[in-house]
Formats: C-alpha cells, sequence, structure tokens
C-alpha cells in the first residue's frame, strides 16, 4: 500500500514552497533543494521532482522553486563577498549553464 500524499493540491503545495523561501530570506540562508525537500517533508530530493508530474499547477510550482534557487546562486557569482567557485560547479551541473 502507498504512503498517502503530503500534499492533496497545488495550493497547499505551493504555499509550504513560498513559506519555505520566506524562512530562508528571513534567516539571510540560501535556499537549497535539500533543504527544501526537508522542509516539504520528503524523504529524498527525487519526491520533489516527483511533484512535477501530478500536473501543470504542481509543474509550475516545482520549476519555479528551481528557478528561484537558480537565480540565488547566479546573484552569488557577481557579488565578489559571496562568491565560491562552487557556484559555478552547481550552475552547470544542476541547471544546464554552460561556459
Amino acid at each position: 500500500m502507498a504512503r498517502p500524499r503530503l500534499y492533496a493540491d497545488a495550493d497547499a503545495f505551493g504555499e509550504r514552497v513560498a513559506l519555505y523561501f520566506r524562512c530562508r530570506a528571513q534567516d539571510g540562508e540560501q535556499p537549497t533543494i535539500r533543504g527544501l525537500c526537508a522542509f516539504l517533508g520528503f524523504r529524498d530530493r527525487h519526491a520533489l521532482s516527483e511533484q512535477a508530474k501530478r500536473g501543470e499547477a504542481f509543474r509550475r510550482i516545482y520549476l519555479r522553486a528551481r528557478l528561484v534557487m537558480e537565480a540565488d546562486l547566479s546573484e552569488r557569482l557577481i557579488d565578489p563577498a559571496r562568491y565560491r567557485p562552487a557556484f559555478v560547479l552547481q550552475l552547470r551541473n544542476n541547471y544546464g549553464w554552460r561556459a
């Protein structure tokens, strides 16, 4: 028997994702896929990408969350105080950036 879904509808899922980003911003911390997954109650990061397969509304929320994280990383690339070489690798490997 399968486990019940943590989020019955896209609205509840979207509200929880938005809350994660608000909490990260308040704390001044970088949002991460793993952090988002833990916050949402998922056991692994693949559970988040599976949400995108539940319909267009879930897919839009998932893609928007990834876009927000990509934007955060790209902004860190141009800020000398926050720059880390690992950000370049993360953008290449996880977001399809090319040199």
